[in-house]
Order: structure tokens, then C-alpha cells, then sequence
């Protein structure tokens, strides 16, 4: 076999190594639904598995970084009136003249404006009692009121906003490891040229291409995360990228988690809407179970006269569920004050730092991970069909 041949297959291979990182990198991410036809096409195997790494996600939040009472332990309920107070003293103004005019529409419609005035005002008055109550028994029962890992499950179950996790906490590593990707190509095919040159079959050709393809991919996937304790060689340390970067990464993850997976405009949607409406409805009705009962003892003379106590169990109902479907509105204002209490960011980082190394990574490696068995088949296909090529060449 020629010289020029042999010299030219580690720069051959060199390139297929560099080639096969930067489509494996393209088929993690992209497309981010399936292109193709029945059983043929592909998946971007990050938005694919978006699913499992969700729950992989949930599982480490909830478990090991944040807990539901401390969402809520550092929120003063007389802050969040100050914030809350016009929306809320509007939105006891709607709910009162709806319920009433909902189950005592005559009756009501009869009173004098100013005795509907005095009704309302008197509830209005215990406005910043209500939110007392309420924040006192969101941080009392807040694992029964609200499941963290539920929203955090359904938000990073999205396949968009779990692709951009894992690509911004990544990318960096991952265009990196070109170098260990081309240093692996070129490695291997100093030992493909040296088989050629003693055994100069044209058919390891193939063979050499999808072995190279595929040692190329394994190395590089494997140099983000290892080691995951620092080594020294020499004067040189090694240390798995992934874990070299932990702050900065710690920052994106946390980051991301406090701006799209646990906001309060989140947290009061899935309370209103989610599958936390029923027990938030509970602590709403007893809110106002406790409220109504106040005022109908004080202007018990107006009660008997008009509307009777018949009723006021569907009315207390009634109310509560108009008030829950009023929440995200209410707590509008409150969203920025809500955050900075909630310090989703600052609690997160805290628990990042708290985790093994083991543990940390699994912040993003079972999402290269996912389809590593499918993604090795079309390396090894690539690196195959470059070797094919290769052996249509002259080789001598």
C-alpha cells in the first residue's frame, strides 16, 4: 500500500472522529418533533426523552433542593396585602355582589345601595385578615396545597424548554470535546493505518470507519463527565468539564428553574387552575367559611330579615370558588415581591452546592444519554459509509 495512502487514513479519520461529535450534537437536539414517515425519521433525543428527564429533574429538586414550606416561609402576609390590596378589595366588591345576586337575586336587588355598601365594606375591612389566613395555612398544610414536583414535572416535561436546558448547561462542553473528538479519530487511525500497512484489505476499511465513528462519540460523550474528581498528571489536572464548570452551570440551571419552572404567575396558575384547584378551593372555604360566619353574628338583625342562613353553605361555596378563579389576577401585582420571597434562585443554588458529584451530573448526563444506543448505529453507519468510500479509492 502506498505511503501517501496510509498517511492520508489518520487525517481521514481524524475528520470522520470531528464530523460524528458535531452530528451527534445536532441529532441530541434537533428536530424538535418527528420528521419522517411511520417507523423512519428521527427525534431530536433530547425533546424525545423530554419526559424522563423531567422526572429524573423533579425528583432531584424536590428531593434534595427545595421543599414546599420554604417557597412559602419567607412571604409577610402584610407586604403581599400592600402589594395585593386594591385588586384584592375589587375582587371581594365583585365576588359579594355576584354570590348574593347569584342565590338572593331579589332580595338583594331590593336593598338599599347603601346597605349593599355597608355588606361589602364590612367584608372588605377583613381583607388583610384574609391574607393573613391565607399564607398562614399555605406554610401549615404546603406539601397537602401545592405539589412542587407535579409543576416542576409538567413544566420541564416540554420539550422546547427541556432542549434549552440541557443545550445551555452543555453546549459549552460539548463544543469542546471536538478537540477529544478529533484526537480520538486521529489516534484510532494511526492504528487502522498501521493494521493496513502490514494486512492491506480493503474491506477493514468499513470496519475501521464505523469503529472510529464510534470511539469518537463514546470518548467525547464520556470526557464531559470524567473524571468527576480532580487527578493530577504531572503537572496537568484532570477533571470532567461538567464538573469544572459547576458554578457557572449551577447558575444557568438555577436561573432557568426561578424564571420558567417555579414563578408565582406559575404557582398561582396551578393553584387556580391545576391539579392543586381542589385543595386550594378547601383552604378558600374555610377562609371564608370563617369570614361569612363573623359577619352574618354581627348583623344578624339584616340576615333573618332578608336572606336567612338556609343558603349560606352553597353561598360560601360559591364564593370561595369565584375568589380561586380570581387568584392570578389578585396576585398580579404581588408576582415581583412574590419572587424575591420565594428566592426560588438563591435556594436552588444552595441545594446544588449540597450535592455529590454522582448526583450533580445527573443534571444533564442522562439526557446525552437518552438515545446513546441509537445515536452509536448512525455514527457507526456514517463512519461505515466514509470507509466504503474509502475503498473505491486506489490504494496502491
Amino acid at each position: 500500500m502506498h505511503w501517501a495512502v496510509l498517511l492520508s487514513i489518520p487525517l481521514t479519520a481524524a475528520a470522520v472522529g470531528l464530523a460524528t461529535r458535531a452530528l451527534i450534537v445536532v441529532l441530541l437536539f434537533k428536530p424538535r418533533k418527528f420528521l419522517g414517515v411511520g417507523p423512519l425519521g428521527w427525534y431530536g433525543a433530547v425533546p424525545r426523552s423530554a419526559g424522563k428527564l423531567a422526572a429524573v429533574n423533579a425528583d432531584l429538586l424536590t428531593g434534595r433542593m427545595l421543599t414546599t414550606q420554604q417557597l412559602f416561609a419567607d412571604v409577610d402576609p402584610q407586604r403581599l396585602f400592600a402589594e395585593v390590596e386594591q385588586p384584592l378589595l375589587r375582587t371581594i366588591d365583585t365576588v359579594a355582589h355576584e354570590t348574593l345576586a347569584k342565590h338572593h337575586p331579589t332580595v338583594w336587588e331590593a336593598l338599599p345601595l347603601f346597605v349593599q355598601d355597608m355588606v361589602v365594606k364590612r367584608l372588605q375591612a377583613a381583607a388583610p385578615w384574609i391574607v393573613r389566613e391565607l399564607v398562614d395555612r399555605l406554610r401549615g398544610h404546603a406539601d397537602w396545597v401545592v405539589d412542587i414536583r407535579d409543576i416542576v414535572l409538567r413544566r420541564l416535561s416540554d420539550p422546547d424548554r427541556m432542549s434549552r436546558l440541557i443545550r445551555a448547561m452543555t453546549i459549552a462542553d460539548l463544543r469542546r470535546s471536538s478537540v477529544v473528538a478529533l484526537g480520538a479519530g486521529l489516534l484510532a487511525g494511526v492504528v487502522e493505518a498501521a493494521v493496513l500497512a502490514v494486512v492491506p484489505w480493503k474491506l477493514l476499511l468499513p470496519v475501521f470507519g464505523a469503529a472510529v465513528a464510534v470511539s469518537a462519540c463514546w470518548v467525547a460523550a464520556e470526557w464531559i463527565f470524567r473524571p468527576r474528581r480532580p487527578h493530577t498528571v504531572g503537572r496537568l489536572l484532570l477533571r470532567g468539564p461538567f464538573h469544572r464548570r459547576r458554578a457557572a452551570i449551577t447558575k444557568i440551571y438555577a436561573g432557568l428553574v426561578a424564571e420558567e419552572v417555579l414563578t408565582p404567575a406559575v404557582l398561582l396558575d396551578a393553584l387556580a387552575n391545576g391539579v392543586e384547584r381542589r385543595q386550594a378551593r378547601a383552604v378558600l372555604e374555610d377562609i371564608v367559611d370563617e369570614l361569612v360566619d363573623e359577619q352574618v353574628r354581627a348583623l344578624r338583625t339584616l340576615v333573618s330579615a332578608t336572606i336567612g342562613t338556609d343558603q349560606l353553605p352553597a353561598m360560601k361555596r360559591t364564593a370561595a370558588a369565584r375568589a380561586l378563579e380570581n387568584l392570578p389576577y389578585t396576585a398580579r401585582p404581588a408576582h415581583r415581591y412574590l419572587g424575591e420571597a420565594m428566592a426560588v434562585q438563591r435556594r436552588v443554588s444552595y441545594g446544588l452546592a449540597e450535592l455529590t458529584d454522582a448526583e450533580f451530573e445527573l443534571l444533564a448526563r442522562p439526557a446525552l444519554q437518552s438515545a446513546r444506543w441509537a445515536l452509536t448505529v448512525i455514527v457507526a453507519v456514517a463512519g461505515a459509509a466514509v470507509g466504503a468510500i474509502q475503498m473505491m479509492l486506489p490504494l496502491t
